[in-house]
């Protein structure tokens, strides 16, 4: 199905289901191709001097007030997913601080799972690293991939995993995820996103950090040769 035939249906579905009495504000997708060419025919997405556009007029809703509009959200556990998937299938991607894999997590497993004292890592079990097609979709196992729990472990196992080489990247690229992780999936208002609270200024930062890092990331990878060649582009993020 292409891209204008999805934006057909979906203003067809929206309009439907207004009449019915239902309220539709946002439109949330994964990154698949088929949502992004709906995206563009809808105009939503990085134009070329940077300015990021997420919202329409309101089908439902134009040529009236003009004061509604329909936003689109990409679905973040989606994005949490690929990378894991990417990480598992793939046993590590390069970053400029240089690379990140499984392996260091996955010895940090093993040894807290012979550990004779307290273990650090309780929530993590054989399927975090050999999932089959479903385990490999499940959310819960992506986040908890990328969290504090990660890092205890590979600090206090660091002799242990520095036989695969240099952990800080992988470390690195953890503690970046896991804070985004934090906020984007919280149950109470407190820890949630809203108008000029701490998250909200760590998700610009973060956001920033993306922006000015991405150009050396995606120079860094079309330089790489090698089977664990992995690239996040600019569109994948935005």
């Amino acid at each position: 199905m292409s891209g204008g035939e999805l934006a057909r249906l979906l203003i067809e579905a929206i309009l439907n289901m207004e009449r019915a009495g239902l309220f539709i504000d946002c439109v949330v997708g994964d990154g698949a191709s088929w949502n992004r060419a709906m995206w563009r025919e809808f105009g939503v997405g990085v134009a070329s001097n940077g300015e990021i556009k997420h919202k329409v007029l309101h089908p439902n809703d134009e040529g009236t007030s003009n004061s509604r509009y329909l936003h689109f959200l990409s679905d973040f556990p989606h994005l949490l997913k690929c990378l894991r998937i990417t990480l598992l299938d793939k046993g590590g991607f390069m970053l400029p601080e240089g690379e990140v894999r499984i392996a260091f997590i996955k010895a940090a497993w093993k040894s807290d799972k012979h550990a004779l004292a307290l273990r650090v890592m309780i929530k993590v079990h054989a399927v975090h690293f050999t999932p089959n097609n479903f385990e490999k979709m499940r959310v819960n196992l992506a986040f908890q991939l990328f969290s504090n729990e990660m890092l205890k472990a590979m600090y206090l196992y660091k002799d242990d995993i520095t036989a695969f080489g240099d952990p800080f990247p992988t470390e690195f690229f953890v503690e970046q995820m896991k804070e985004p992780i934090r906020f984007m999936t919280s149950r109470i208002p407190k820890k949630a996103l809203f108008p000029h609270s701490r998250n909200t200024q760590f998700l610009y930062d973060f956001l920033n950090f993306l922006d000015s890092f991405l150009e050396d990331w995606e120079a860094h990878c079309r330089t790489i040769h090698t089977k664990r060649h992995f690239e996040v582009s600019r569109s994948t993020t935005n």
